[in-house]
């Protein structure tokens, strides 16, 4: 039981980390093509 519980947290923080890790990446590449819509991009999303 333990083992799951830590396997899905582990899953869940992966999770959070990569769409974490992709926002500020997808920030930057939108931001250096567009300096305009880099803030609009995290407001939209």
């Amino acid at each position: 039981k333990k083992r799951l519980i830590k396997s899905k947290y582990s899953n869940s923080d992966t999770s959070d980390d990569r769409q974490n890790m992709m926002f500020p990446r997808v920030q930057t590449t939108s931001g250096y093509a567009n300096p305009g819509y880099q803030p609009n991009n995290p407001y939209e999303m």
